[in-house]
């Protein structure tokens, strides 16, 4: 497989390129990185995608330098990468881009990706630019609560219980993120809520989701179960509901 075949491949925008990257592994990395630079946003966008397929160092590296990138879609796709492929030791240079970033889409992304960093990251410095005005202060809550920041932690606890349904996806989202039991006192009373969040149609049969279902989910996702049922974001049966509460209120 070529060179010439992978970058015509990105320029035409195939979903195919890809493909090709796997089956090149390290040697698509020096095109990739050159497409980096391309005058183009669409090829930097598609070098991203066949770099978050590969992972490794150099993906890294060129993400944290595209979370910069004039494009908003091509700095959005760096920073989710960046969440998927998390930078081992590069805490202070997320924190630069956090700093130098305005695009308030990206800003977000990167404080979630700083968080997986944890426990080898410092949450001092972020904790710093948790001001009251600062547009991302609630994901810079969740990351510093995900680097063990104890007064983030407290504030999240407390914050967790009361999101509506207009705002429960992205809370219960955040404490799967935490991905540790010490959210689960508070994702305890959220296994009662019947707010409806949106409606799903497996089989083309309309379906309520809940907040206590999303809240299930995230229970599952955490504790890890042994359980006979799919633990995916669906409506939960009661006896599936009561489970989560047993193992939430386990913790």
């Amino acid at each position: 497989m070529s060179t010439d075949t992978l970058v015509a491949q990105i320029r035409r925008g195939e979903s195919d390129a890809v493909a090709t990257a796997i089956r090149m592994r390290d040697d698509a990395v020096p095109t990739l990185t050159s497409l980096m630079d391309d005058e183009s946003p669409d090829a930097r966008l598609g070098a991203l995608s066949c770099f978050d397929a590969l992972g490794g160092e150099a993906a890294q590296t060129a993400a944290l330098r595209a979370l910069t990138d004039p494009d908003a879609q091509v700095a959005s796709r760096a920073a989710a990468l960046l969440n998927n492929h998390p930078p081992a030791g590069k805490g202070p240079e997320l924190l630069a881009a956090f700093r130098r970033v305005r695009n308030q889409e990206v800003r977000p992304q990167i404080a979630i990706a700083a968080g997986r960093l944890a426990p080898d990251i410092d949450p001092a410095p972020w904790v710093a630019l948790m001001t009251p005005a600062e547009p991302s202060r609630d994901a810079l809550l969740a990351a510093t609560a995900r680097m063990g920041d104890a007064d983030s932690r407290k504030e999240f606890l407390e914050r967790l219980p009361t999101v509506t349904e207009s705002n429960a996806e992205a809370w219960i989202e955040r404490a799967v993120y935490m991905d540790k039991p010490w959210v689960l006192p508070a994702l305890a009373p959220l296994l009662s809520r019947q707010d409806v969040v949106y409606t799903i149609s497996p089989d083309f049969r309309p379906q309520d989701v809940r907040i206590c279902d999303l809240a299930a989910h995230a229970v599952f996702a955490i504790t890890k179960p042994n359980v006979d049922f799919p633990t995916t974001r669906r409506r939960y049966e009661a006896a599936q509901l009561d489970r989560a509460r047993a193992l939430a209120g386990r913790s």
